[in-house]
């Protein structure tokens, strides 16, 4: 124990060294979705709701703002990223430890994470990545000690967990029904009743709380929903496939999407909630899909052929006219070795035999693993369904998830692991 102790240490020295290089090579780096998140001195000055982002890190990014303005603000950010991320790698270390119950494999798999270029590159990012990175970490330790002691403070830690992820990103809100039904595998297979109803209890408060914050949305934008994202994705996402392309003017917004010729798709949305407001158009849009399923489901279909093998985000990527830094050409050369991440999503299938052998084998060791994959599963059929493009970026979130599948994974199949230098002999 002691000595594992002093390994992991070892291992978060070493990935804090991973993030200091990542960081000197290339600095933080802005995505076009960063300023939305930044302009958020509002929730301090009147506590009012943007239409566009949850407000938990618009809130992080405004209580910073309160000591320090830019450019310290960006570095007090990127300073509070990189430490909540080492703070979460003894949470994952137990985690991996619970799942393969070896020493060896679990350093060996918390290294992975601890040192991995595509989970450190985004804690230089003024985004919600890294944060949902490691909410997750903390998430499914919780869970997994709930399942160790049943204790209720685990119930309660991974409850309020739930709802701090919703309100980061609101593309979590498919882990409300995959606690729904983790709880009511507890009832039927783990006979946990009182369990049960303190996280049946938990769900209710949860859900209340969201149902009103969205209805302050629906009384600010006619839309009964967290933000506007969603319908400015699915726009952009007709827009991008042609399913705009053809349209019947059989309404005025279906006629003032026929007449648009020459705009960005940006302009057009602009023109859209102008006249019609975002109730308007999520009406079109719902309309349209009812119309033409068949082809919308395609072009879902199509997208996911075409960019399901792009889940490693490489921002700017390789270009003739690239003017990127040495440091950051070279960063991105790390980050594009996608030996083991470029196909994270065939883990949903080479995972799925070892669930059916521990069930046959070992019941009691399945919930967590089911519960991981149920949701890995839920998240890549959240964001190809529900984004337009920027796969590999809305995928950050679950890659600690798919680590310790591969860690499960490589212990169920009994690898054989030589021992390095990090590693007690």
């Amino acid at each position: 124990m002691v000595r594992n102790k002093y390994h992991l240490w070892r291992i978060i020295g070493l990935s804090l060294c991973t993030a200091l290089l990542c960081y000197m090579l290339s600095g933080h780096y802005h995505l076009d979705d960063g300023p939305s998140y930044r302009n958020a001195k509002n929730f301090i000055d009147d506590a009012s709701f943007d239409t566009g982002r949850t407000p938990i890190y618009p809130l992080l990014i405004a209580f910073i703002r309160l000591f320090c303005a830019d450019p310290y603000l960006t570095y007090a950010l990127i300073f509070i990223q990189i430490a909540i991320f080492l703070l979460s790698i003894p949470f994952f270390h137990r985690i991996v430890t619970e799942l393969t119950h070896s020493g060896k494999i679990s350093l060996y798999v918390t290294l992975l994470y601890a040192c991995c270029p595509h989970i450190i590159y985004w804690n230089r990012c003024t985004l919600t990545e890294s944060l949902s990175i490691t909410g997750m970490v903390f998430f499914v330790y919780h869970v997994a000690s709930y399942l160790r002691t049943n204790r209720t403070r685990h119930i309660l830690s991974f409850h309020v967990i739930l709802f701090l992820l919703i309100m980061l990103r609101p593309a979590f809100l498919y882990l409300l029904p995959a606690i729904m039904l983790f709880w009511i595998y507890g009832l039927i297979f783990l006979k946990r009743k009182r369990d049960f109803l303190k996280g049946a209890f938990l769900m209710t408060v949860t859900g209340l709380l969201l149902f009103f914050y969205a209805q302050n949305m629906l009384q600010k934008t006619g839309v009964f929903s967290l933000t506007t994202v969603s319908t400015i994705n699915k726009y952009v996402f007709f827009r991008q496939n042609g399913l705009l392309d053809n349209i019947e003017p059989s309404s005025p917004v279906a006629f003032e999407v026929a007449g648009f010729r020459n705009m960005t798709v940006a302009d057009e949305l602009n023109v859209l909630r102008d006249k019609y407001g975002y109730s308007g158009i999520e009406r079109f849009l719902a309309l349209e899909t009812k119309k033409n399923y068949g082809n919308y489901l395609s072009k879902v279909l199509i997208n996911i052929q075409q960019n399901g093998r792009k889940l490693v985000f490489i921002p700017g990527g390789f270009r003739e006219d690239d003017n990127s830094t040495v440091g950051e050409i070279i960063l991105k050369a790390i980050v594009s070795v996608n030996l083991f991440f470029q196909h994270l999503y065939l883990f949903l299938f080479i995972y799925a035999p070892v669930l059916i052998i521990l069930f046959q084998k070992h019941k009691e060791r399945l919930t967590l693993p089911l519960f991981l994959w149920v949701i890995v599963c839920a998240h890549m059929t959240t964001i190809f369904l529900g984004s337009y493009g920027q796969y590999s970026r809305l995928t950050a979130p679950v890659y600690p998830l798919l680590i310790l599948m591969f860690g499960q994974t490589a212990c169920f199949f009994k690898v054989k692991l030589r021992n390095p230098f990090l590693l007690p002999k």
